[in-house]
């Protein structure tokens, strides 16, 4: 990326947004054909992969990939003080566990092409300038973490606490070869601290579906507490003030974050101490996706000197671009130091718990064992010790597997999308419904039984949650629980046939069908 382009992706970003600075340039990003691609090519490739490490088909641990919107560490700025450490468990970790930096591809927004990269081993930095890779690439079942992990007998979820459809991640997961996408919309009325959902509540909804599996979980878990804005009424006490040689603006977003940043850490320490108590072999990576935009124009960075928005060096990239990451297990004491881009968690992941992987993986494992762990902004690559058309290869499987004919899988690795993909935990299922007459009133209650009914959701737009349908019309309904629902039937239906029909949805603010069950009829009391 140039440093024109750089600059000028920065100014649309703070006049538009993230997203929107993002699609304005996805237009530029036409796909080419890759030099010297065809089936021999691949094949030659294929060929020459090897078998990187002893494959282990009994150990089969939990394995969990968490991408923490925003986090970051802003103890590492010197000429920063803070009233108290606003990260004390997450620092208590990276004493014990293997713990690094994670070098992301993106700065302040993006979050879907980090994810990209984390699931599927491939890289945005074969796109041009701005691209979305969800937006744009993901059109056909690809080979990720979710459909290797699959095939070797693990239940994979994806789980994020934001609208189903925002960077068409439903329809991306169900690509990826994922089970089941629990989203927003299947929360139970969590708690909200500014704009967004509590992590505490999303852990917890986490663990909830590991215990509900009686597989080996793979989860994929993307949260949004920690998201900008940074406003001053984001919190209405603020009990970590910033000190040093910052203007009064910069303090106060910093402020906010670090106030925002201190729940984040209470909600890892929160999951921590559950998937201890699950009791079953696991391991947990746990990453930021991209710094925090703190103010106008990198005013934190700026004003405290840690840098300055266009770095050409190697260690001031490294300060724009490098976000904490750490390897919590429980079944491994290993303690690494690790620095990497987001591309080479999935080779890293099937290592550590040896699992067979796919050729891209395999080729990935090879060049992380090189010394190449992290991809840089072309311009830095003889800095970080990449060689000219190093990554040949790599470009040739990656246009292979978004593009070309996919000659790179063999034939148990061909992807499909699962054919009973869901959005929720589960399928909505209507196991009875019968209509009783109310003493008090009169009036005649519709009771549902069945499995996996969702409330009301008060978070971001109003989430309807479960909806009996009678006869085809949404009536209003009030969740009891999973397992139970009613409504109060219409006067009109008492006066039409005897025999009702009995349907369950859940809908989007958008008004799509996210869930439906079965139909069942229920007669008149």
């Amino acid at each position: 990326m140039s440093d024109t382009n750089k600059t000028v992706r920065s100014g649309s970003y703070s006049q538009n947004g993230i997203v929107i600075g993002f699609l304005k340039y996805a237009h530029e990003d036409a796909i080419q054909k890759v030099k010297g691609y065809n089936k021999e090519a691949i094949k030659a490739i294929v060929q020459n992969r090897g078998s990187n490490f002893s494959v282990d088909n009994e150990f089969k641990p939990n394995i969990i990939v968490m991408m923490s919107e925003a986090f970051w560490d802003p103890t590492v700025m010197q000429e920063v003080q803070f009233d108290k450490d606003p990260l004390p468990f997450f620092h208590s970790l990276q004493e014990k566990y293997s713990t690094g930096t994670l070098l992301s591809p993106t700065f302040g927004g993006g979050t879907a092409n980090i994810e990209f990269e984390a699931l599927t081993g491939l890289t945005t930095r074969f796109f041009h300038d701005g691209s979305i890779a969800y937006l744009r690439y993901v059109k056909k079942p690809i080979d990720t973490l979710a459909s290797i992990l699959s095939r070797q007998g693990y239940k994979s979820t994806a789980v994020h606490s934001y609208h189903n459809w925002f960077y068409d991640r439903a329809d991306v997961y169900r690509n990826f070869g994922f089970d089941n996408f629990v989203s927003g919309e299947f929360f139970h009325r969590p708690n909200q601290i500014g704009p967004f959902m509590d992590d505490r509540d999303f852990v917890t909804r986490v663990v909830k579906e590991m215990k509900a599996s009686e597989e080996p979980d793979f989860i994929h878990a993307v949260t949004m507490l920690n998201h900008g804005p940074y406003r001053a009424d984001r919190y209405q006490k603020y009990t970590n003030h910033v000190h040093g040689n910052l203007s009064a603006d910069a303090k106060q977003v910093l402020e906010s974050y670090t106030q925002s940043l201190m729940d984040v850490d209470e909600s890892i320490k929160l999951f921590i101490s559950q998937l201890e108590e699950l009791n079953e072999p696991t391991i947990l990576i746990l990453f930021g996706d991209h710094l925090p935009l703190l103010g106008e124009d990198y005013e934190v960075y700026r004003e405290a000197h840690y840098f300055n928005g266009d770095e050409t060096d190697a260690e001031a990239y490294k300060r724009k671009f490098s976000t904490p990451l750490l390897v919590w297990n429980n079944f491994n004491g290993e303690k690494e130091e690790l620095h990497l881009s987001p591309n080479f968690i999935p080779a890293y992941l099937l290592e550590k718990t040896r699992k067979q992987g796919n050729v891209l993986t395999d080729y990935l494992t090879e060049e992380y064992r090189k010394g190449i762990t992290m991809l840089p902004d072309d311009i830095l690559d003889k800095e970080f010790g990449i060689q000219e058309n190093q990554l040949d290869p790599y470009r040739l499987l990656q246009y292979d597997v978004l593009f070309g004919g996919q000659f790179s899988y063999s034939p148990q690795e061909k992807p499909q999308a699962k054919s009973d993909y869901v959005l929720g935990s589960g399928p909505i299922t209507v196991t009875e419904a019968d209509a009783t007459v109310r003493e008090a009133d009169g009036a005649t209650v519709i009771n549902v039984s069945g499995a996996n009914f969702v409330a009301d959701n008060y978070y971001f737009d109003f989430i309807q949650g479960s909806k009996i349908y009678i006869n085809g019309e949404e009536q209003q309904t009030v969740y009891t629980n999973d397992n139970s629902i009613e409504c109060v039937l219409p006067d009109k239906f008492n006066k039409s046939a005897a025999q009702l029909t009995v349907q369950v949805k859940v809908k989007d603010t958008k008004g799509s069908v996210l869930s439906q069950s079965n139909v069942v009829n229920v007669q008149h009391p």
